[in-house]
């Protein structure tokens, strides 16, 4: 099971991310190898909420974009010692946009190290910005909204269609 999730993921990074557009769904698959990849990791503390929404058949979408925000919420997420882990992920397709929402709690007291910490801190997400600002140029918004106990990220973007 989880050699065929890592070589799903690999595939995908490999070959699709090649791509200029795949189709949402492919990308939602993509997303969902590496929350179960992450179930394995964290077992039963972890509580992801997946939310899907709206019409995702027929649409298009960077490939690999959606990522860099998923890993930003198991990266400082998953740091609370002995806590369930709760992290919402939600993508709804309306007019032609996709809202796409993660939220995850953030450490107030003790924090473990989860293996996810790099020197390189916030390289990901600055690219994912330019990355976006190449595509949509002025066409999306990201908001990153840091609260007292969580992290929340609004991405809008336009999509394509198939």
């Amino acid at each position: 099971y989880t050699v065929l999730k890592l070589s799903e993921l690999m595939s995908y990074v490999i070959y699709d991310a090649k791509q200029k557009q795949v189709p949402l769904v492919n990308e939602i698959k993509h997303i969902q190898n590496y929350l179960d990849l992450e179930m394995l990791r964290y077992g039963e503390r972890l509580n992801v909420d997946l939310e899907i929404s709206g019409d995702i058949e027929g649409k298009l979408i960077p490939p690999v974009l959606l990522l860099p925000f998923i890993e930003n919420s198991f990266k400082h997420g998953t740091r609370l010692i002995g806590q369930d882990i709760p992290i919402l992920i939600s993508l709804s397709v309306k007019d032609g946009r996709l809202i796409f929402i993660t939220e995850n709690n953030k450490s107030p007291g003790p924090i473990a190290d989860n293996g996810l910490q790099t020197y390189n801190h916030g390289v990901g997400l600055e690219n994912t910005k330019r990355r976006l600002k190449l595509i949509y140029d002025t066409d999306y918004m990201l908001e990153l909204i840091e609260g007292e106990d969580k992290y929340r990220t609004v991405l809008n973007i336009p999509l394509n269609e198939n």
